[in-house]
Protein backbone atom coordinates (compact mmCIF):
# COMPACT_ATOMS: atom_id res chain seq x y z
CA UNK A 1 0.00 0.00 0.00
CA UNK A 2 1.46 3.39 -1.08
CA UNK A 3 1.85 6.49 1.01
CA UNK A 4 1.85 10.25 0.54
CA UNK A 5 4.02 12.42 2.78
CA UNK A 6 3.26 16.01 3.83
CA UNK A 7 4.78 18.77 5.87
CA UNK A 8 2.37 20.64 8.16
CA UNK A 9 2.09 23.43 5.62
CA UNK A 10 1.44 21.05 2.73
CA UNK A 11 -1.34 19.20 4.63
CA UNK A 12 -2.76 22.58 5.71
CA UNK A 13 -2.96 23.64 2.05
CA UNK A 14 -4.66 20.33 1.13
CA UNK A 15 -7.40 20.55 3.76
CA UNK A 16 -8.19 24.15 2.77
CA UNK A 17 -8.25 23.19 -0.90
CA UNK A 18 -10.33 19.98 -0.61
CA UNK A 19 -13.12 19.04 1.85
CA UNK A 20 -12.05 16.51 4.49
CA UNK A 21 -14.67 13.97 3.35
CA UNK A 22 -13.44 14.13 -0.24
CA UNK A 23 -9.81 14.01 0.83
CA UNK A 24 -10.42 10.99 3.10
CA UNK A 25 -11.65 8.95 0.12
CA UNK A 26 -8.12 9.10 -1.30
CA UNK A 27 -6.46 7.95 1.92
CA UNK A 28 -7.02 5.04 4.30
CA UNK A 29 -8.55 7.28 6.97
CA UNK A 30 -12.02 8.64 7.72
CA UNK A 31 -12.86 12.34 7.59
CA UNK A 32 -13.16 12.28 11.40
CA UNK A 33 -9.75 10.60 11.70
CA UNK A 34 -8.25 13.14 9.33
CA UNK A 35 -9.67 16.00 11.40
CA UNK A 36 -8.16 14.48 14.57
CA UNK A 37 -4.81 14.11 12.80
CA UNK A 38 -4.87 17.80 11.87
CA UNK A 39 -5.71 18.66 15.46
CA UNK A 40 -2.71 16.67 16.69
CA UNK A 41 -0.41 18.77 14.49
CA UNK A 42 -2.29 22.01 15.24
CA UNK A 43 -3.45 22.37 11.64
CA UNK A 44 -6.68 24.43 11.51
CA UNK A 45 -9.47 23.02 9.32
CA UNK A 46 -12.45 24.80 7.71
CA UNK A 47 -15.47 25.30 9.93
CA UNK A 48 -18.93 23.87 9.26
CA UNK A 49 -20.56 25.65 6.30
CA UNK A 50 -17.24 26.78 4.79
CA UNK A 51 -17.62 24.86 1.52
CA UNK A 52 -21.32 25.75 1.15
CA UNK A 53 -20.43 29.46 1.44
CA UNK A 54 -17.75 29.04 -1.23
CA UNK A 55 -20.26 27.29 -3.48
CA UNK A 56 -22.62 30.27 -3.33
CA UNK A 57 -19.83 32.85 -3.70
CA UNK A 58 -19.98 34.10 -0.14
CA UNK A 59 -16.95 35.43 1.68
CA UNK A 60 -15.05 32.98 3.88
CA UNK A 61 -12.17 33.38 6.29
CA UNK A 62 -9.18 31.03 6.16
CA UNK A 63 -7.63 30.42 9.56
CA UNK A 64 -3.85 30.94 9.32
CA UNK A 65 -1.45 28.11 10.13
CA UNK A 66 0.29 28.73 13.47
CA UNK A 67 4.08 28.54 13.47
CA UNK A 68 5.59 25.62 15.42
CA UNK A 69 9.11 24.36 16.04
CA UNK A 70 8.30 21.02 14.35
CA UNK A 71 7.05 22.51 11.06
CA UNK A 72 9.44 20.25 9.12
CA UNK A 73 8.03 17.08 10.68
CA UNK A 74 6.78 14.63 8.01
CA UNK A 75 3.14 13.44 8.12
CA UNK A 76 2.35 10.18 6.28
CA UNK A 77 -1.06 9.14 4.91
CA UNK A 78 -1.67 5.68 3.46
CA UNK A 79 -3.36 5.63 0.07
CA UNK A 80 -6.52 3.55 -0.31
CA UNK A 81 -6.30 0.51 -2.56
CA UNK A 82 -8.34 0.42 -5.78
CA UNK A 83 -10.71 -2.07 -4.14
CA UNK A 84 -11.23 0.17 -1.09
CA UNK A 85 -11.92 3.17 -3.33
CA UNK A 86 -14.41 1.12 -5.38
CA UNK A 87 -16.25 0.03 -2.23
CA UNK A 88 -16.01 3.36 -0.42
CA UNK A 89 -19.41 4.67 0.52
CA UNK A 90 -21.29 1.55 -0.58
CA UNK A 91 -24.22 0.66 1.69
CA UNK A 92 -23.72 -2.20 4.14
CA UNK A 93 -25.61 -5.47 3.76
CA UNK A 94 -27.97 -4.51 6.58
CA UNK A 95 -28.66 -1.15 4.89
CA UNK A 96 -29.41 -2.80 1.55
CA UNK A 97 -31.65 -5.40 3.17
CA UNK A 98 -33.46 -2.68 5.17
CA UNK A 99 -34.26 -0.81 1.95
CA UNK A 100 -35.57 -4.06 0.42
CA UNK A 101 -37.86 -4.69 3.42
CA UNK A 102 -39.23 -1.14 3.27
CA UNK A 103 -39.90 -1.53 -0.45
CA UNK A 104 -41.52 -4.95 -0.05
CA UNK A 105 -43.82 -4.31 2.92
CA UNK A 106 -44.37 -0.54 3.00
CA UNK A 107 -47.50 0.23 5.03
CA UNK A 108 -47.44 -3.21 6.70
CA UNK A 109 -44.52 -1.93 8.78
CA UNK A 110 -46.61 0.86 10.29
CA UNK A 111 -48.04 0.29 13.75
CA UNK A 112 -51.87 0.42 13.84
CA UNK A 113 -53.74 2.24 16.60
CA UNK A 114 -55.48 -0.97 17.69
CA UNK A 115 -55.02 -4.67 17.05
CA UNK A 116 -56.54 -5.72 13.72
CA UNK A 117 -57.13 -9.46 13.23
CA UNK A 118 -54.32 -10.29 15.71
CA UNK A 119 -52.35 -13.54 15.67
CA UNK A 120 -53.65 -16.25 18.03
CA UNK A 121 -50.43 -16.09 20.06
CA UNK A 122 -51.07 -12.35 20.64
CA UNK A 123 -54.54 -13.05 22.07
CA UNK A 124 -53.26 -15.78 24.42
CA UNK A 125 -50.29 -13.57 25.41
CA UNK A 126 -52.64 -10.78 26.48
CA UNK A 127 -54.68 -13.19 28.62
CA UNK A 128 -51.51 -14.62 30.13
CA UNK A 129 -50.04 -11.29 31.19
CA UNK A 130 -53.33 -9.80 32.40
CA UNK A 131 -53.64 -12.85 34.66
CA UNK A 132 -50.08 -12.42 35.89
CA UNK A 133 -50.54 -8.69 36.60
CA UNK A 134 -53.53 -9.54 38.78
CA UNK A 135 -51.58 -12.37 40.45
CA UNK A 136 -54.31 -14.88 39.65
CA UNK A 137 -51.91 -17.79 39.83
CA UNK A 138 -54.76 -20.32 39.86
CA UNK A 139 -56.35 -18.87 36.73
CA UNK A 140 -56.68 -21.38 33.86
CA UNK A 141 -55.60 -18.61 31.43
CA UNK A 142 -52.22 -18.50 33.13
CA UNK A 143 -51.20 -21.73 31.39
CA UNK A 144 -51.78 -20.29 27.92
CA UNK A 145 -48.86 -20.12 25.43
CA UNK A 146 -47.34 -16.65 25.44
CA UNK A 147 -44.59 -14.49 23.98
CA UNK A 148 -41.51 -13.58 25.98
CA UNK A 149 -42.26 -9.97 26.84
CA UNK A 150 -41.45 -8.17 30.07
CA UNK A 151 -43.29 -4.84 30.18
CA UNK A 152 -45.47 -2.92 32.60
CA UNK A 153 -49.24 -3.25 32.37
CA UNK A 154 -49.49 0.32 31.03
CA UNK A 155 -47.30 -0.64 28.03
CA UNK A 156 -48.80 -4.09 27.37
CA UNK A 157 -51.06 -2.99 24.50
CA UNK A 158 -48.22 -1.23 22.65
CA UNK A 159 -46.01 -4.29 23.17
CA UNK A 160 -48.74 -6.51 21.69
CA UNK A 161 -49.15 -4.15 18.73
CA UNK A 162 -45.39 -4.25 18.12
CA UNK A 163 -45.13 -8.02 18.30
CA UNK A 164 -48.27 -8.61 16.21
CA UNK A 165 -47.00 -6.34 13.43
CA UNK A 166 -43.54 -7.90 13.58
CA UNK A 167 -44.81 -11.50 13.60
CA UNK A 168 -47.12 -10.93 10.60
CA UNK A 169 -44.24 -9.65 8.46
CA UNK A 170 -41.85 -12.35 9.68
CA UNK A 171 -44.38 -15.07 8.78
CA UNK A 172 -44.51 -13.66 5.25
CA UNK A 173 -40.71 -13.88 5.27
CA UNK A 174 -40.98 -17.63 5.93
CA UNK A 175 -40.53 -17.69 9.70
CA UNK A 176 -42.61 -19.98 11.92
CA UNK A 177 -43.37 -18.69 15.44
CA UNK A 178 -43.47 -21.05 18.42
CA UNK A 179 -43.33 -20.69 22.20
CA UNK A 180 -41.65 -22.96 24.72
CA UNK A 181 -42.06 -22.23 28.43
CA UNK A 182 -41.20 -18.52 28.61
CA UNK A 183 -39.35 -18.31 25.30
CA UNK A 184 -40.42 -17.00 21.91
CA UNK A 185 -38.70 -18.81 19.05
CA UNK A 186 -38.52 -17.89 15.38
CA UNK A 187 -37.99 -21.01 13.32
CA UNK A 188 -36.73 -21.12 9.71
CA UNK A 189 -35.05 -24.05 7.94
CA UNK A 190 -34.67 -25.84 11.30
CA UNK A 191 -32.79 -22.85 12.72
CA UNK A 192 -34.06 -21.27 15.92
CA UNK A 193 -33.76 -17.61 16.84
CA UNK A 194 -34.95 -16.57 20.29
CA UNK A 195 -36.67 -13.20 20.51
CA UNK A 196 -37.65 -11.20 23.58
CA UNK A 197 -39.16 -7.79 24.27
CA UNK A 198 -38.57 -5.93 27.52
CA UNK A 199 -39.15 -2.48 28.93
CA UNK A 200 -36.26 -0.38 30.16
CA UNK A 201 -36.22 0.53 33.84
CA UNK A 202 -34.46 3.07 36.02
CA UNK A 203 -33.41 2.69 39.64
CA UNK A 204 -35.45 4.76 42.11
CA UNK A 205 -34.31 5.17 45.71
CA UNK A 206 -37.07 4.46 48.22
CA UNK A 207 -35.07 5.22 51.36
CA UNK A 208 -31.70 6.22 52.72
CA UNK A 209 -30.25 2.71 52.74
CA UNK A 210 -28.33 1.42 49.74
CA UNK A 211 -30.70 -1.52 49.34
CA UNK A 212 -33.80 0.64 49.58
CA UNK A 213 -34.42 1.01 45.89
CA UNK A 214 -36.73 -0.23 43.17
CA UNK A 215 -36.73 -0.53 39.40
CA UNK A 216 -39.30 1.67 37.73
CA UNK A 217 -40.31 1.08 34.05
CA UNK A 218 -39.78 4.11 31.79
CA UNK A 219 -41.89 3.19 28.74
CA UNK A 220 -38.93 2.51 26.41
CA UNK A 221 -38.60 -0.95 24.82
CA UNK A 222 -35.62 -3.16 23.93
CA UNK A 223 -35.98 -6.01 21.42
CA UNK A 224 -33.34 -8.75 21.64
CA UNK A 225 -32.62 -11.76 19.45
CA UNK A 226 -30.29 -14.66 20.23
CA UNK A 227 -28.70 -16.96 17.67
CA UNK A 228 -24.92 -17.45 17.45
CA UNK A 229 -24.63 -14.31 19.58
CA UNK A 230 -27.09 -11.57 20.51
CA UNK A 231 -28.40 -8.43 18.85
CA UNK A 232 -30.51 -5.66 20.43
CA UNK A 233 -32.56 -2.72 19.18
CA UNK A 234 -33.38 -0.16 21.86
CA UNK A 235 -35.76 2.78 21.83
CA UNK A 236 -34.22 6.18 22.36
CA UNK A 237 -35.00 9.21 20.24
CA UNK A 238 -36.92 6.89 17.89
CA UNK A 239 -39.42 4.11 18.64
CA UNK A 240 -39.03 0.44 17.73
CA UNK A 241 -41.77 0.72 15.11
CA UNK A 242 -39.57 3.23 13.27
CA UNK A 243 -36.87 0.54 13.14
CA UNK A 244 -39.10 -2.31 11.96
CA UNK A 245 -37.46 -2.58 8.53
CA UNK A 246 -34.00 -2.65 10.09
CA UNK A 247 -35.12 -5.16 12.76
CA UNK A 248 -36.67 -7.52 10.19
CA UNK A 249 -33.60 -7.20 7.97
CA UNK A 250 -31.38 -7.92 10.99
CA UNK A 251 -33.42 -11.00 11.97
CA UNK A 252 -33.32 -12.25 8.38
CA UNK A 253 -29.55 -11.78 8.15
CA UNK A 254 -29.10 -13.46 11.54
CA UNK A 255 -31.16 -16.41 10.31
CA UNK A 256 -29.06 -16.67 7.15
CA UNK A 257 -25.92 -16.51 9.28
CA UNK A 258 -27.26 -19.29 11.53
CA UNK A 259 -28.15 -21.43 8.50
CA UNK A 260 -24.69 -20.90 7.02
CA UNK A 261 -23.02 -21.75 10.32
CA UNK A 262 -25.14 -24.90 10.57
CA UNK A 263 -24.08 -25.87 7.03
CA UNK A 264 -20.44 -25.28 7.97
CA UNK A 265 -20.87 -27.30 11.19
CA UNK A 266 -22.52 -30.15 9.25
CA UNK A 267 -19.70 -30.04 6.69
CA UNK A 268 -17.14 -30.23 9.52
CA UNK A 269 -19.06 -33.15 11.06
CA UNK A 270 -19.15 -34.99 7.74
CA UNK A 271 -15.47 -34.34 7.16
CA UNK A 272 -14.73 -35.63 10.67
CA UNK A 273 -16.78 -38.77 10.04
CA UNK A 274 -15.07 -39.21 6.66
CA UNK A 275 -11.61 -38.91 8.19
CA UNK A 276 -12.68 -41.21 11.04
CA UNK A 277 -13.90 -43.83 8.54
CA UNK A 278 -10.61 -43.56 6.64
CA UNK A 279 -8.69 -44.04 9.88
CA UNK A 280 -10.81 -47.04 10.94
CA UNK A 281 -10.42 -48.59 7.48
CA UNK A 282 -6.66 -48.07 7.67
CA UNK A 283 -6.49 -49.59 11.16
CA UNK A 284 -8.50 -52.61 10.01
CA UNK A 285 -6.23 -53.06 6.98
CA UNK A 286 -3.18 -52.80 9.21
CA UNK A 287 -4.57 -55.39 11.63
CA UNK A 288 -5.43 -57.78 8.79
CA UNK A 289 -2.04 -57.22 7.17
CA UNK A 290 -0.22 -57.89 10.44
CA UNK A 291 -2.36 -60.95 11.08
CA UNK A 292 -1.53 -62.25 7.60
CA UNK A 293 2.17 -61.69 8.22
CA UNK A 294 2.08 -63.43 11.59
CA UNK A 295 0.22 -66.34 10.01
CA UNK A 296 2.82 -66.61 7.25
CA UNK A 297 5.64 -66.37 9.79
CA UNK A 298 4.06 -69.09 11.90
CA UNK A 299 3.64 -71.37 8.88
CA UNK A 300 7.24 -70.70 7.78
CA UNK A 301 8.47 -71.65 11.25
CA UNK A 302 6.29 -74.78 11.27
CA UNK A 303 7.51 -75.73 7.82
CA UNK A 304 11.12 -75.24 8.92
CA UNK A 305 10.55 -77.30 12.08
CA UNK A 306 8.72 -79.99 10.10
CA UNK A 307 11.70 -80.37 7.75
CA UNK A 308 14.07 -80.55 10.73
CA UNK A 309 11.87 -83.25 12.26
CA UNK A 310 11.88 -85.29 9.02
CA UNK A 311 15.68 -85.03 8.89
CA UNK A 312 15.77 -86.08 12.54
CA UNK A 313 13.51 -89.12 11.84
CA UNK A 314 15.72 -90.17 8.93
CA UNK A 315 18.87 -89.82 11.03
CA UNK A 316 17.38 -91.82 13.93
CA UNK A 317 16.33 -94.62 11.53
CA UNK A 318 19.75 -94.78 9.86
CA UNK A 319 21.66 -94.85 13.16
CA UNK A 320 19.33 -97.48 14.62
CA UNK A 321 19.81 -99.75 11.61
CA UNK A 322 23.58 -99.18 11.58
CA UNK A 323 23.85 -100.23 15.20
CA UNK A 324 21.33 -103.07 14.94
CA UNK A 325 18.84 -101.55 17.40
CA UNK A 326 16.04 -100.82 14.93
CA UNK A 327 13.07 -102.56 16.55
CA UNK A 328 9.35 -102.80 15.75
CA UNK A 329 8.66 -100.49 18.66
CA UNK A 330 11.06 -97.84 17.31
CA UNK A 331 9.60 -98.23 13.81
CA UNK A 332 6.08 -97.68 15.17
CA UNK A 333 7.26 -94.67 17.14
CA UNK A 334 8.93 -93.09 14.09
CA UNK A 335 5.87 -93.80 11.96
CA UNK A 336 3.70 -91.95 14.52
CA UNK A 337 6.19 -89.06 14.53
CA UNK A 338 5.90 -88.86 10.72
CA UNK A 339 2.11 -88.62 11.08
CA UNK A 340 2.54 -85.82 13.63
CA UNK A 341 4.95 -83.97 11.32
CA UNK A 342 2.47 -84.25 8.42
CA UNK A 343 -0.19 -82.76 10.74
CA UNK A 344 2.18 -79.93 11.76
CA UNK A 345 3.58 -79.18 8.24
CA UNK A 346 1.52 -76.30 6.74
CA UNK A 347 2.00 -77.67 3.23
CA UNK A 348 0.66 -81.11 4.17
CA UNK A 349 -1.80 -80.16 6.91
CA UNK A 350 -2.86 -83.74 7.46
CA UNK A 351 -5.82 -84.58 9.67
CA UNK A 352 -5.07 -86.25 12.98
CA UNK A 353 -7.71 -87.40 15.40
CA UNK A 354 -5.54 -86.88 18.46
CA UNK A 355 -4.02 -83.54 17.46
CA UNK A 356 -6.69 -81.71 15.42
CA UNK A 357 -7.92 -79.78 18.48
CA UNK A 358 -4.39 -78.66 19.42
CA UNK A 359 -3.23 -75.12 18.52
CA UNK A 360 -0.45 -75.58 15.93
CA UNK A 361 1.09 -72.19 16.70
CA UNK A 362 1.44 -72.67 20.45
CA UNK A 363 0.98 -76.46 20.66
CA UNK A 364 -1.36 -75.85 23.59
CA UNK A 365 -3.99 -78.42 24.43
CA UNK A 366 -7.62 -77.33 24.28
CA UNK A 367 -9.52 -76.68 27.49
CA UNK A 368 -10.64 -79.82 29.20
CA UNK A 369 -14.20 -80.83 28.53
CA UNK A 370 -16.11 -82.23 31.46
CA UNK A 371 -19.01 -84.64 31.14
CA UNK A 372 -21.38 -85.01 33.98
Amino acid sequence: MGKDTFTREELYNEVWKTPLLTLSKKYNISDVGLKKLCGRFEIPVPKVGHWQKLQFGKKVTQIPLPVLNNDKQVIELELRTAECIANFGLPSEISKRTIEVKSQFGSELRLPDVLIDPEKIIISTRKYYLASYKRKWDSPDFSLPHLNINVSQQELERALLLMDTLIKVLKKKGFFIKTELNETILLIKQQEIKIALREKTKVIKTGTKSWERTNEPIGKFVLKIESWGTKEWAEGSSNLEDKFAEIIAGIELKAEEAIQKEIERENRRREYEHQKAIKIEFENKRKLDLLSFKNSLEKAERWHKANNLRAYIKEVEQRAKATNIYTDELSSSLERLNQQVDWFDPFVDAKDELLDAVNKGTLDLPRSEYFW
